[in-house]
């Protein structure tokens, strides 16, 4: 099977994904670089429903196939499972962090569609440094992903914010394009990692920075609870500034002990979030 997995956009999260889907291809996959000559496109569902319907519509009408990796849903304009199962049920298989089969039932939907539930997958791999920040952060949002809480409740302590993005304001060093052997460095020289996208979420940053000995904090949602439960510590989704002082609460009072990611948490992490394995899964549900 001939398969086009390239990204439509230049973000650093499908560029993962794409990466991963190519170099753990199965030998019976072959990988095309122009969708022409594909027998199965991804898609990237991160919001944009009509758009891609549209998409979908033109690959149908090719005589080709598709499926979806669902990136985001509750947080998109059309945020019921309704507005998107006429999408899945024609795919190939709907891979995604969510439980859509759990959400569908919420929104009393049938789901009439093949599901891949799993995580996203890293191969950072590091060796913990001395801290030389308090917290890494993401995203070119400045509220959505809560990076102005974690500015705020650093600077109430006087610590140094890492922002895994381009350069946005205060006094905040970023990574603004650099590559993964430094981003490592850089994680490794973090206390804690934010994985506090509001509404949901995956974040690259919580296992990445996690694999390099950052301590990752996540809103306590059912979506980061099933795949970083025994690895975070969780703080709950409430207004900006009750989250800045349940940061700071994090920062001054958990113990030194919990603070550091043993080398069981690295090797729970190494196999739960494995590309190898996730991307073969994903192949084999075709």
């Amino acid at each position: 099977m001939k398969v086009f997995v390239n990204n439509p956009i230049p973000d650093r999260g499908m560029r993962r994904i794409a990466k991963a889907l190519i170099e753990h291809a199965p030998p019976e996959i072959e990988i095309v670089y122009d969708p022409a000559f594909a027998d199965l496109v991804v898609l990237y569902a991160y919001g944009r429903r009509e758009r891609l319907g549209e998409q979908v519509r033109l690959i149908k009408e090719a005589g080709k196939k598709y499926a979806v990796v669902q990136l985001a849903l509750r947080s998109t304009m059309t945020p019921h499972t309704s507005d998107w199962i006429p999408l899945w049920k024609d795919a190939e298989v709907v891979w995604s962090y969510y439980n859509l089969l759990a959400l569908c039932e919420e929104d009393l939907q049938k789901p009439n569609f093949r599901f891949y539930h799993s995580p996203l997958g890293t191969d950072f791999d590091t060796k913990k440094n001395e801290d030389r920040f308090l917290i890494a952060c993401s995203g070119r949002s400045y509220l959505t992903e809560s990076v102005r809480e974690c500015i705020k409740a650093a600077d109430t302590l006087g610590g140094k914010v890492f922002n895994v993005g381009p350069q946005i304001r205060g006094n905040v060093a970023s990574s603004n394009g650099m590559g993964d052997w430094m981003l490592q460095l850089i994680y490794s020289q973090c206390k804690f990692v934010s994985g506090l996208r509001r509404i949901e979420g995956f974040e690259f940053p919580v296992i990445e920075g996690l694999m390099c000995g950052a301590r990752p904090i996540c809103f306590d949602r059912p979506h980061y609870q099933q795949w970083f439960h025994d690895l975070a510590i969780f703080i709950p989704e409430v207004s900006r500034e009750e989250t800045v002082a349940n940061l700071i609460n994090v920062f001054e009072h958990t113990d030194d002990s919990r603070i550091s990611v043993t080398p069981e948490e690295k090797e729970i992490a190494r196999k739960r979030f494995d590309w190898a394995t996730i991307i073969q899964g994903f192949y084999q549900s075709l």
